[in-house]
């Protein structure tokens, strides 16, 4: 029991988990996702932003598609999404726009947390799934 306990917890490969999931990486990711939880360097910005206004969807496929319905700021975008470095990012190319690296530390089915630093700036997002 120590030796698969020991296995178990070699195998994880986020910060925040999980250890092991039946559901492969790409299976995980793959869904419907709204904003839970914002941080902008480690400070809680989550009342600052419309989270029910703000959803992202990740498809198997590398589909990616963003959007945003809040009164004077409504936006919608699409692209691609794949892993990175040993599935440890994701990187979202959207043509329209630029291209994210986001550092995934949690990986769960109904969960994704999600870290990116830009010019000294770091993002913290973590999702849930919007319906």
């Amino acid at each position: 029991i120590f030796l698969l306990f020991a296995f178990i917890s070699s195998c994880k490969k986020y910060e925040e988990g999980p250890s092991l999931s039946l559901k492969s990486r790409k299976e995980r990711v793959a869904n419907h996702w709204k904003v839970k939880y914002y941080a902008m360097n480690n400070r809680d910005q989550t009342t600052q932003i419309d989270t029910m206004a703000v959803r992202y969807l990740f498809k198997k496929d590398g589909y990616y598609f963003e959007s945003m319905n809040h009164p004077g700021m409504a936006h919608a975008l699409e692209g691609r999404w794949n892993f990175e470095i040993n599935d440890t990012q994701i990187k979202i190319i959207r043509p329209s726009s630029d291209t994210l690296l986001y550092n995934i530390l949690k990986l769960k089915e109904k969960e994704m947390w999600l870290k990116r630093e830009i010019s000294g700036i770091t993002f913290e997002f973590h999702l849930i799934p919007a319906e």
